[in-house]
């Protein structure tokens, strides 16, 4: 009813305006709070994205470390400041960054790596998908944060970092392979030259994990989260497999879907006794 009735008095109003009398135009209803946080930044974005749902540790971390340069570079700029010159700068100092770092650049900031990479041109840089990573992670977060009405709809916002990716070589999309120089490093270390078993490198972990990666290609997490269990025999081939596959219950995930898959194992890793190592209690 007293929807009618202000439907009623619309009507009458037009009615009066269309003959001429005089009428106050009514003040629009205030529907909900439009009021924000201006000074909102990716930080606090970043915290409500992290409790909107369950995020695998590896990404929150990755993002963590995206948001964390960003900010290293530009300071604590509030969501609405962004601008493309700050994405485009953000993507321009993350090409000059090291890729292998030590010394005084292990703990250096951005802009700090930024500034010696370029006054080092010659030094390999980080991939072009490491630097996409970082600028994906960033507008993920800053979007998430329009999404969630941080940055609300009447506010003159559009994506900063929209098209910044670099364009990637697929072929090398992994990265480049070690060389043997860096292979006899890995491998001549007393872990395998000695027998060595350091308790930061968690027993036996320390040993199997290089070989396996040297010999199925997966990724480290993958391998680090294996059970004996995940090691079987198949008919089907007619060997040894890994099977690298999700379990949610137990917080083990895969970077996408297409990632479950069983790697044959390699002949060089059974005959140095990796199937012994499965098979042993505790182990």
């Amino acid at each position: 009813m007293a929807v009618l009735r202000k439907h009623v008095a619309a009507l009458e109003g037009i009615k009066r305006r269309t003959e001429g009398q005089p009428l106050d135009t009514p003040s629009l209803p205030a529907i909900g709070s439009t009021s924000f946080d201006e000074g909102a930044t990716l930080t606090a974005a970043f915290e409500g994205w992290k409790r909107q749902r369950d995020r695998a540790p590896g990404t929150l971390a990755e993002y963590e470390r995206a948001i964390k340069v960003f900010t290293e570079l530009h300071g604590p700029l509030p969501l609405l400041q962004i601008k493309r010159s700050h994405a485009r700068q953000f993507r321009e100092a993350l090409q000059d960054v090291p890729a292998r770092r030590s010394g005084k650049l292990l703990n250096a900031s951005l802009p700090e790596l930024a500034r010696w990479g370029h006054e080092h041109p010659d030094v390999p840089k980080i991939a072009a998908g490491t630097v996409n990573k970082q600028l994906t992670a960033v507008q993920a977060i800053a979007n998430w944060a329009h999404d969630n009405g941080i940055i609300p709809d009447e506010e003159q916002w559009s994506d900063p970092f929209r098209r910044m990716r670099l364009g990637e070589d697929e072929a090398v999309r992994g990265g480049a392979p070690f060389e043997l120089a860096d292979l006899q490093v890995i491998f001549g270390t007393p872990v395998f030259a000695e027998g060595e078993r350091p308790k930061g490198g968690k027993g036996e972990a320390a040993f199997w994990l290089p070989l396996l990666a040297l010999f199925t290609g997966a990724r480290l997490n993958e391998l680090s989260s294996l059970k004996a269990s995940d090691v079987a025999h198949s008919d089907l081939i007619g060997t040894h497999c890994i099977y690298i596959k999700a379990e949610k219950r137990a917080g083990k995930r895969l970077k996408t879907e297409q990632s479950e898959r069983f790697v044959p194992l390699h002949p060089h890793l059974i005959a140095n006794g990796f199937l012994k190592f499965v098979s042993e209690p505790n182990k």
